[in-house]
């Protein structure tokens, strides 16, 4: 058998990376992020310890990694070019996107809704979270001044709370939650 390449090496580094990221989304969402252990997410992903520590320095940084990962993948759907502004069919997009991702993926909602509300765990990631949220916001109260709305800024801060109470009622009760008729309700509301 001849040795592996760098590409191999390369490929077999991506994949157990993102064995870790996997087993270690399921587990917090699951469990919790302080009842999940770096242990725990080693025996669950049939690894040893010190290998996540290769690609991780702490279980901040993994669970930061995740947020990040997850959060870029909702934002860069919206993602505006210099000073272009926000249009409706943008915006409708946005919306469909963000119904679709929480479908696709329910394990990083769960997580994410859960975290948010923990100030300690917050701080863990709040500055991507921030990074991300606040020229979204930006974006929605120009585009609600531009419809002539008196108050913007609190037209988009409830146009982002309403998207969160979705997650998590969506998250709690998938089996009869009316995801499309709830997202015909917020295209109708907020575009």
């Amino acid at each position: 058998m001849s040795p592996r390449t760098s590409d191999q090496w390369d490929k077999i580094r991506r994949e157990k990376r993102q064995v870790i990221l996997d087993t270690a989304l399921a587990l917090f969402a699951q469990r919790g992020y302080h009842e999940t252990s770096i242990s725990l997410i080693a025996k669950e992903a049939g690894i040893s310890k010190g290998l996540i520590y290769n690609y991780f320095e702490s279980k901040d940084s993994l669970l930061n990694e995740i947020l990040s990962l997850g959060l870029d993948a909702l934002i860069k759907d919206l993602e505006m070019e210099g000073n272009e502004s926000l249009t409706k069919e943008k915006l409708v997009r946005y919306i469909d996107i963000t119904f679709l991702k929480l479908q696709e993926n329910p394990k990083f909602y769960q997580l994410f809704f859960s975290l948010i509300i923990q100030p300690r765990v917050l701080s863990i990631f709040q500055d991507k979270f921030f990074t991300q949220i606040i020229p979204l916001l930006s974006l929605l109260e120009k585009y609600y001044k531009a419809k002539g709305n008196k108050n913007s800024k609190a037209k988009a801060y409830l146009f982002m709370a309403i998207l969160d109470g979705v997650g998590v009622d969506f998250i709690a009760n998938r089996e009869n939650f009316p995801l499309e008729e709830v997202k015909k309700l917020v295209i109708e509301m907020f575009t």
